[in-house]
């Protein structure tokens, strides 16, 4: 065998050497990939069926917590005075909400939203703050009844005329979410007005 002959042998060797090592890294690449897909699969898998189980939990705590209804009104201190043309005044009084014990669910949490507003026949100046928020933790069912405590004070009122009217509007939103979920189970509003008269 020639010089060059032994050379070429060498470089179809030392080529299907290379070959075959290309061949068995990217076989072991390929089961090392197709390993790790059949695990991701096996993950996907079962984060399916967790997903679909906690699914048919849900639907069967919302068909448990229907919307229940319950009674709300507010009990003002006053609702229409007469008061000078410039004064610093107060607007009280309380929400009631009752059914509480028809809420099968517990602990609720009673959230209680106040949105205060007004209209005027004047041209004076009105200027108040009030309470927007309250909430009652109602652990156990015999609890029938809440009484919750509202308020604007300062209401400041100025520059109106005799027999100008300020005309507010109280929005009370109860509602009473089931704690451990974060779910509502009963949803009421109530609108309670105010009349200032301007004596």
């Amino acid at each position: 065998m020639s010089e060059e002959e032994r050379e070429q042998a060498r470089k179809r060797v030392l080529i299907t050497l290379g070959l075959i090592a290309f061949l068995a890294v990217s076989t072991g690449i390929n089961v090392y990939a197709i390993s790790r897909i059949a695990i991701l699969q096996y993950n996907l898998d079962m984060t399916y069926r967790f997903a679909q189980n906690l699914e048919k939990k849900i639907q069967t705590i919302k068909e448990y917590a229907k919307l229940v209804n319950i009674t709300v009104v507010f009990i003002p201190y006053e609702s229409a005075k007469r008061i000078p043309p410039n004064v610093v005044t107060f607007l009280s009084g309380y929400a009631v909400i009752t059914g509480l014990s028809e809420i099968p669910q517990r602990p609720i949490v009673v959230n209680v939203f106040f949105t205060l507003q007004y209209n005027t026949t004047g041209r004076g100046t009105v200027k108040f703050q009030h309470t927007p928020f309250q909430s009652v933790k109602i652990p156990v069912q015999a609890l029938d009844r809440a009484e919750v405590p509202w308020g604007a004070f300062p209401v400041t009122v100025s520059g109106f005329d005799y027999g100008d009217q300020i005309i507010w509007t109280l929005t009370v939103h109860v509602q009473c979410v089931w704690e451990p979920v974060n779910m509502v189970v009963a949803d009421q509003v109530y609108v309670q007005t105010f009349t200032f008269t301007v004596r």
